[in-house]
């Protein structure tokens, strides 16, 4: 090992466990520990400040075992072979790092180098830390010389604050999980790697991964991550009650037109019972958990609207297609009175009390099985359709970067390529337990990755993918969403009407967008 890479690797050491003592528990998990700390990211990154983020920040405080080892003894196979199939990689010209070498490299003798690399990553789950486990061993056994340790972050760890604090010190992950909104603050700050000359070099197939799963992390001509997976939220419903209703089945299929917003209300109003005196008694028509972008945009979405448009940077929230979807929901909860909020104690659909439940994800199906057993059948549809011409899905996913500044990015190039490859898919797949699609298509294809009923329609899921909507890739998106987060609260607790909301958050939003855009000199 080179002496550059082993004090790197040192210094990441150091820092991270130095971050993880000092910083207590924050209870995050997934996605949520990437956004859990933003008060780190903000002593490295410009933006606004003062009593604007106070503002937001105080508004929000007011406010809210076994494991299968199948598929890991065909990676560990693979990886002895000669002719195993994950790509291999060369050097390559980076930004101001100088000229390549003429010719084509070998590639070979590049990755026979000692090299270590810290691999940054939120695993929280066991089936996730087995899975590390598993890609780790067959890697290093196809390449001895390349350590990587493992520097998984459980939902108790303080995610943001570890990456804050490495890259502070200068010594960053040399691949690290993250999500694809964060895309133009870390490119922009020239913290991550275009992957595009790499992939331009190797010819790495990227057709193999849903088209929306690559492009969310394309920005001005950059290719800045590589999808884990893309996952994407649907609506579950209670096939029993919708039958006893006298209601036709939503649909399951994405070229089935018909349900719409009226299709749906009318069904929320039918399926609402409410509750005399005892809250338990009651039964409601839909329930959206959660107040994040993918729970609310889809409607906006849906209705043929926009949140933001990214090449004029200006918020779209006050323009009558977001507007109608803003009010629709706040008319679920106060007019329509279908939608609980908050939902009484123990309210579920679990439970039969919650009829349809909307921004659902393939991540809980698990656990409804085990819950719901044989007590009723249930299924998956899409979100029902605006003026939209057709349906569309909120989602993306977390995906995988290579810090711009690693000692080792060729090695880091050629383990990014194994934990994102087919037979890494379907490894998660058959240690999750059962698969509702996965980040590669040729994935899809293999029986660990193929979804199972119930729910009925399941497959819901994997079809999915060609329909969403990915996330506004916008700079200072934390603050983005802190205004949202904030400036929303007067629609969900009915205080003020759609279109008064949307102006103020239209308002904040701009001049968030405004004052990063500038800092960052974009």
């Amino acid at each position: 090992m080179d002496e550059r890479t082993q004090m790197a690797g040192g210094g990441r050491a150091a820092v991270a466990a130095g971050t993880v003592g000092a910083a207590g528990a924050v209870g995050a998990a997934g996605a949520a520990a990437w956004s859990g700390a933003r008060g780190s990211l903000q002593a490295v990154l410009p933006g606004p400040s003062g009593n604007e983020r106070a503002g937001w920040q105080a508004k929000r405080a007011a406010g809210d075992g076994q494991t299968r080892r199948a598929v890991g003894q065909r990676l560990l196979r693979g990886a002895v072979q000669a002719g195993a199939t994950m790509p291999v990689v060369a050097a390559c010209t980076l930004p101001g790092r100088g000229a390549a070498p003429a010719g084509r490299p070998n590639v070979q003798a590049l990755l026979a180098q000692p090299a270590h690399l810290f691999w940054l990553n939120w695993a929280n789950n066991v089936a996730a830390q087995e899975a590390n486990t598993q890609l780790i061993q067959s890697f290093t056994t196809r390449f001895p010389q390349i350590t990587v340790e493992d520097g998984r972050t459980p939902p108790d760890k303080p995610y943001q604050e570890k990456f804050a604090a490495m890259m502070a010190a200068g010594t960053p992950p040399d691949v690290f999980q993250w999500q694809p909104s964060n895309v133009v603050d870390f490119a922009a700050r020239r913290w991550v790697l275009d992957l595009q000359p790499l992939v331009r070099r190797d010819r790495f197939d990227l057709e193999d991964f849903p088209q929306k799963g690559i492009d969310q992390y394309r920005w001005r001509n950059g290719l800045w991550g590589l999808p884990l997976g893309f996952a994407n939220q649907q609506m579950y419903y209670n096939v029993t009650e919708f039958k006893r209703a006298g209601l036709p089945l939503p649909p399951g299929d994405f070229r089935q037109p018909d349900w719409t917003w009226d299709r749906f209300l009318e069904a929320a109003r039918r399926l609402t019972a409410p509750p005399s005196d005892d809250p338990q008694q009651g039964r409601w028509g839909v329930q959206i958990a959660g107040r994040d972008i993918r729970r609310w945009g889809v409607w906006v979405w849906s209705n043929g609207g926009e949140i933001i448009d990214e090449q004029k940077l200006v918020c779209l929230l006050d323009q009558p297609p977001a507007v109608e979807a803003l009010q629709l929901l706040q008319d679920l909860i106060y007019k329509y009175k279908v939608w609980p909020d908050p939902a009484p104690p123990g309210a579920s659909l679990a439970a039969g009390q919650i009829m349809m439940q909307a921004g659902a994800t393939s991540s809980s199906i698990s656990n409804l099985r085990r819950a719901i057993g044989t007590a009723f059948e249930w299924g998956v549809t899409m979100h029902p359709r605006g003026k939209a011409r057709q349906y569309v899905a909120a989602g993306g996913g977390a995906g995988w970067a290579i810090a711009r500044e690693s000692k080792a990015t060729e090695a880091a190039w050629a383990f990014l390529q194994h934990i994102t490859s087919t037979e890494a898919n379907v490894l998660n797949c058959q240690l999750a337990g059962g698969g509702t699609g996965s980040g590669r298509r040729s994935a899809n294809a293999d029986p660990a990755c193929t979804p199972t009923e119930p729910p009925l329609n399941v497959r819901v899921f994997v079809d999915g993918a060609e329909y969403v909507h990915i996330d506004p890739r916008v700079p200072g998106w934390d603050d983005v969403t802190a205004v949202f987060e904030a400036e929303l609260k007067p629609l969900w607790d009915g205080s003020a009407a759609a279109r008064q909301v949307a102006a103020e958050v239209k308002r904040q939003v701009d001049q968030v967008l405004k004052e990063r855009a500038r800092a960052l000199g974009i």
